[in-house]
């Protein structure tokens, strides 16, 4: 190759030979050095120099309130909250249910904007006259978003239908100008129908059922396909799907086949995983690496014999059994049973999986005296401690005794109404009844930890910064707190007056909080409310 600016040199063999030479003196200098770094390193005191470590950055949690948007009515996300803000962080995808209506909005998030963009929305008088819902899903990319029409259409291809019609939206961020497209319908012809739904946008999938079908959408080719249609319609036990829409289980009592079963969405064959025999399985409920299923079990009554519900010593509750088992078992599936939790004349209940580790959490307790118990009575059983169950490498679970449940004024042992883990899954958040927030641990005696009960959480991945989850509780009446939970040490990072809070959005940097306000005593809902966006890290853009 010729360089610019310079001349082509010409081969010279004196000149390589002198190289040659050269270079093998080079060579035996550099074993030279080596053999004599060895013998040095051989020396006491003697090391390398480490090469410098790049240090992580610290991750500084400093909340700070950065915007404030005020709203009329109520602000719905995402089932899912941590889908409602977008990628970019810079729209909160929301429903907003007014004195006007209905409305699907567009909140900004980042920027010194507070103006909501209008998606869609309907009036009033439609809302009274007919079911309808917006519906939001999330975000398909940092423009593009999903959200559902649950009800009788009041507009579009499908007006004057019932059902769920499936719209994509695209927002111009530097404009605000939204366009829209309906790419699915499904009808939903009974008065009772609904429609669960997993959005799996980085999948490119969308899972949805109504108790007797199950359904997957695919989102670039935009083609609806029913993958069982055949399910018994059970009142108040819809198929689940897994964390990832691989499986869907379910509870089946048909003649032939009675137990729980899964449903694998890529084959489309159904298998057992637990057979109804001795015991009954279930309320299932997946662990959220999808590897694990979870269910209640309980024994057949003495005098029968068959294996229909009510030969099973289920609590019953109002319009389905409770949340009471005399086992908890778990199965992963391939159908294999890990392990079955139970003890000795106890009962076992409220079981919740942990959102990042294999770890189970629950209470034990035993029957209050039947000649005191009333009906009108929430439990049966009186749940005295606190558990938690982690899956061991060797697929069995080792249980953690975490506490006894705190004791009224009367000594009598108040009910727990919540559970959420703490990120490390050393310990959980529970609320005691008319007792506040309390955190049970592996590591200490039960604490409490906020005078008040934590009113909001979210159903599943709860927004976690730093190694704290965040909490809103009630304060004073009138009053929300909102917290910081870093095992037994509790932030307040604010005090907000309202009568509602929830989260309705977070993402790593950002955290969204509705903090709604009602007139009088009984509050069905708010009637107008604040947006609060915080900003959780030191260093957010």
């Amino acid at each position: 190759m010729q360089l610019h600016g310079s001349k082509e040199l010409s081969p010279d063999p004196t000149r390589d030979g002198k190289s040659r030479q050269l270079s093998n003196s080079l060579v035996r200098l550099g074993i030279t050095v080596i053999l004599l770094a060895s013998l040095l390193l051989s020396l006491p005191g003697c090391k390398v120099p480490e090469e410098p470590s790049v240090k992580e950055p610290e991750i500084v949690v400093n909340p700070k309130l950065v915007k404030t948007i005020s709203v009329d009515g109520l602000i719905i996300p995402s089932d899912t909250v941590f889908q409602s803000l977008s990628p970019d962080q810079s729209f909160l995808l929301a429903a907003n249910t007014g004195p006007e209506g209905s409305k699907l909005l567009l909140l900004p998030v980042t920027g010194e904007d507070t103006e909501p963009i209008l998606v869609e929305s309907v009036s009033k008088d439609w809302l009274t006259d007919t079911w309808f819902d917006f519906r939001p899903l999330g975000w398909i990319s940092d423009d593009e978003f999903m959200y559902a029409k649950m009800g009788w259409q009041p507009s579009g291809d499908h007006e004057g239908q019932r059902g769920a019609c499936f719209v994509i939206g695209e927002v111009e961020n530097a404009t605000g100008q939204v366009s829209t497209d309906e790419v699915a319908f499904l009808p939903l012809s009974y008065y009772d129908s609904s429609l669960q739904i997993l959005f799996l946008p980085q999948q490119g999938q969308i899972y949805m059922n109504n108790r007797t079908t199950i359904w997957r959408f695919d989102i670039s080719e935009r083609t609806l396909t029913a993958l069982k249609d055949d399910l018994p319609d059970y009142l108040y036990r819809q198929p689940i799907p897994s964390p990832d829409g691989k499986f869907f289980v379910y509870e089946l009592n048909e003649e032939e086949r009675s137990g729980i079963f899964l449903f694998d969405t890529d084959t489309k064959k159904e298998r057992p995983l637990l057979i109804t025999g001795d015991t009954i399985s279930f309320y299932p409920a997946w662990s959220f690496d999808g590897n694990y299923i979870a269910a209640y079990a309980v024994e057949r009554k003495e005098d029968a014999e068959g294996t229909a519900w009510q030969d099973y010593n289920f609590f019953e509750g109002e319009d389905m059994p409770m949340n009471i088992g005399s086992s908890i078992v778990i199965v992963d599936t391939g159908g294999n049973i890990i392990d079955r939790i139970e003890m000795e004349d106890e009962y076992l209940h409220y079981f919740v999986w942990a959102q990042n580790q294999n770890v189970l959490g629950f209470l034990s307790g035993y029957l209050r005296d039947q000649e005191q118990f009333e009906e009108w009575m929430y439990l049966p059983v009186i749940f005295d401690t606190v558990w938690m169950g982690k899956i061991t490498q060797d697929k069995k679970v080792d249980l953690v005794n975490l506490g006894n449940v705190p004791k009224d004024d009367e000594g009598d042992f108040m009910q727990i109404s919540q559970i959420v883990f703490d990120p490390s899954c050393q310990g959980m958040y529970c609320n005691v009844y008319g007792n506040g927030t309390w955190y049970f641990s592996e590591h200490q005696e039960p604490v409490r930890i906020a005078e008040g009960p934590w009113t909001d959480w979210v159903d599943g991945k709860s927004p976690v910064y730093g190694g704290a989850v965040v909490g809103l509780t009630d304060t004073t009446e009138g009053h929300k707190g909102f917290f910081l939970f870093e095992g037994p040490k509790a932030t307040k990072f604010d005090e907000v007056e309202c009568n509602w809070a929830m989260v309705v959005g977070f993402s790593d940097q950002y955290l969204a909080i509705f903090a709604g306000h009602s007139q009088g005593e009984y509050m069905s809902w708010p009637e107008s409310g604040d947006l609060l966006i915080y900003q959780m890290l030191d260093g957010a853009d």
